[in-house]
């Protein structure tokens, strides 16, 4: 076997190992996204989003525009790639409990058993923590 050949050779494999590491998908949602997909995936979709583009944390960030309505906390999930949680997901009243501010960050937990947490900015954490309020007095 001379030298180019042997050159070939390892350029086709590289070739593969390249390919094969941009076309790599995880095999579905990892985490505290699994779990709150498991729970709250749905194929219904609100309305309208109230908060276009939010930042919402729970064991890693995602994008989601959010719309909050008298049936719960929908999240539609914007980004990024591949996607971290389903398309679509309603989180009811009932399963939100506010648990405190940060100094940048609403932190939430979703679920009685083994509860998940979440974490929201500024205006969209300010108005989750009010419906929650608001539905435990109308309880």
């Amino acid at each position: 076997m001379d030298f180019a050949s042997e050159q070939f050779i390892v350029i086709v494999i590289l070739g593969f190992v390249v390919f094969a590491a941009f076309s790599f998908r995880p095999s579905g949602y990892q985490g505290n996204w699994k779990k709150l997909a498991q729970r709250f995936e749905t194929q219904r979709r609100p309305v309208s989003s109230n908060f276009p583009g939010e930042v919402i944390e729970s064991a890693g960030y995602a994008h989601f525009d959010v719309a909050v309505d008298s049936e719960g906390l929908w999240l539609l999930y914007d980004g990024p790639q591949p996607p971290k949680a389903p398309a679509c997901m309603l989180v009811p009243w009932g399963q939100i409990a506010y648990r405190g501010k940060s100094a940048k960050a609403y932190v939430f937990s979703i679920g009685p058993d083994k509860p998940i947490p979440l974490l929201s900015e500024s205006e969209l954490g300010a108005a989750v923590a009010r419906r929650i309020s608001t539905a435990k007095e109308v309880e």
